[in-house]
């Protein structure tokens, strides 16, 4: 990541930034000359950990949540993309972007929390078949079957548009917000995809979720259900949105209108059987 550019955000979310870091000042007119490229995420954390001590706390593990998540997807696009041969009748080149996606975000989330805290989490090893490190999950074939694929790509983009939405609130610095809202719409644009491809392929799905409904047959474990935990409110801003301006409007379609927060408890049930302990 540009260095100028993480400056520059930061200077946005708060004008008086480098008067907080004084006396450290100097030293950001000086890094080009006296500071190894390889250096400077840590001399920015450091100078900004001191600077605002908590807030940057918060931003990092914010930013920590997501990343963890996006590399949970990007892992499983990567296998599938190496796997795609085994998807004849699939749009071959949807995979290849959904993947080319998934790392951008990646690059995006790393590349910003070495540039401020010098330290980002590891990726970790993934059992893509649920089944916490053994390979003997119920989606151990999701990279032979294409419905499988499908019905796995669903849950995880699912979860990634509601753990956006979570996070997004805590993110308190104006560029990264504004970047971290893009990649919120492009997740909800792979849920989606990923839906109405279930769709294609004979699928009884719609391309949103009603009520709290995974529209997943096949599969009723316990981090499945717990994705679409809590989306069959019909209540926003603290009001029942069933008759707006004086419109009839069902309940179904209220919980369709919205996507619920999903927080980090939650996204920790949902990826603890993907990680290999």
């Amino acid at each position: 990541m540009d260095f100028k550019k993480v400056l520059n955000i930061i200077h946005e979310a708060d004008p008086e930034v480098f008067e907080k870091i004084s006396p450290r000042r100097h030293i950001l007119k000086s890094f080009t000359s006296k500071v190894a490229v390889a250096a400077l995420p840590l001399a920015l954390g450091s100078m900004f950990k001191k600077a605002y001590g908590k807030n940057t706390d918060v931003l990092y593990e914010t930013l920590s949540v997501l990343l963890r998540f996006e590399y949970l997807e990007a892992g499983f696009y990567g296998v599938a993309v190496a796997s795609i041969n085994n998807y004849p009748g699939a749009h071959h080149n949807a995979i290849r972007k959904l993947a080319e996606d998934e790392n951008r975000h990646v690059r995006f989330l790393s590349d910003f929390l070495m540039s401020t805290s010098g330290i980002k989490p590891d990726m970790p090893n993934f059992d893509f078949s649920g089944g916490y490190g053994t390979g003997a999950g119920e989606f151990g074939n999701a990279f032979n079957n294409y419905n499988d694929f499908l019905t796995l790509a669903q849950v995880f983009e699912d979860t990634a548009v509601r753990a956006y939405k979570g996070q997004l609130p805590r993110i308190n610095v104006t560029g990264i917000i504004e970047d971290a809202m893009r990649i919120h719409s492009i997740e909800a644009k792979h849920a989606a995809f990923i839906r109405m491809e279930r769709r294609r392929m004979g699928a009884p799905v719609k391309p949103w979720v009603t009520y709290a409904n995974s529209d997943i047959t096949t599969i009723q474990n316990n981090f499945v259900q717990h994705t679409y935990k809590g989306e069959n409110l019909d209540i926003q801003g603290s009001r029942s949105l069933e008759s707006v301006g004086g419109y009839a409007v069902s309940e179904a379609q209220v919980t369709e209108a919205f996507d619920e927060p999903l927080l980090e408890a939650d996204l920790k049930i949902i990826m603890d059987p993907f990680i290999v302990p």
